[in-house]
């Protein structure tokens, strides 16, 4: 659902030629397929060592994500191919 309210979104900012900054991990292609509703929607990779990654998610306080799923999540990633992010 969350992906598909996302869409919704980035469609109707389109439609109001509106411009937006949505974050999400977007961590499969298919998932950024799906948010890439036509051209002038521009994806930004932030590319972290998995180490850096955990120091900071480790000095986080209150957020939702627990450390033990950062594993999974790089696991899951496909990263961009080149020339199609920011």
């Amino acid at each position: 659902p969350w992906l598909g309210r996302l869409r919704e979104e980035i469609v109707d900012r389109v439609a109001r030629n509106r411009d937006a900054v949505l974050a999400c991990s977007a961590l499969k292609r298919s998932y950024r397929e799906t948010l890439a509703v036509d051209d002038s929607v521009v994806f930004v990779f932030l590319r972290a060592e998995r180490a850096e990654t955990a120091r900071r998610l480790l000095g986080r306080t209150g957020h939702f994500m627990p450390p033990d799923l950062l594993a999974s999540q790089y696991a899951d990633l496909q990263g961009p191919d080149e020339g199609t992010f920011v």
